[in-house]
């Protein structure tokens, strides 16, 4: 009977392999299995592998001063910065002037859609007409822009 032996590159063995070959063939099997030179040390400590791993630190695969990690993450800040903190504070404080300007007779629409001329200003409340002899107060942040002031 002629049988293969298991080549260390193919697919692992299957747990079950030696329930299914017969005590024989086991041996036999077991005999024409390569096996390490006996002077040759195969093991390796827990704290060998961590040494290997960690390498050493002048070579050229080592982590060096740090400067490395640091340089990424602030070009990352700064194109964040850029593109979307600045325009947002810049956004901001166009409405918040715009809502500091507002005045009695200018036209305006509220965050929610509505269209009116403002009537009335208080601290934090705003009287708009939204149709003849209709006022409704909105809150002053609420107002969205101003569509066209009012020449005084």
């Amino acid at each position: 009977m002629n049988r293969r032996v298991w080549d260390e590159n193919e697919a692992p063995l299957p747990a079950d392999f030696k329930e299914c070959l017969g005590d024989r063939e086991w041996d036999a099997h077991m005999e024409n299995t390569p096996r390490p030179h006996p002077t040759k040390r195969m093991e390796v400590t827990v704290m060998e592998s961590i040494v290997y791993a960690m390498g050493t630190g002048g070579s050229a695969g080592g982590q060096g001063s740090g400067m490395g990690a640091i340089v990424p993450l602030l070009i990352m800040f700064a194109i964040f910065y850029f593109l979307l903190i600045r325009p947002q504070q810049k956004k901001a404080k166009e409405h918040r002037a715009m809502l500091s300007a507002l005045k009695k007779g200018d036209r305006v629409v509220s965050s929610g859609g509505l269209h009116g001329v403002v009537t009335g200003l208080a601290d934090d409340v705003v009287t708009v007409e939204i149709a003849p002899k209709v006022r409704v107060k909105i809150s002053r942040s609420a107002i969205g822009g101003v569509i066209r002031k009012t020449e005084s």
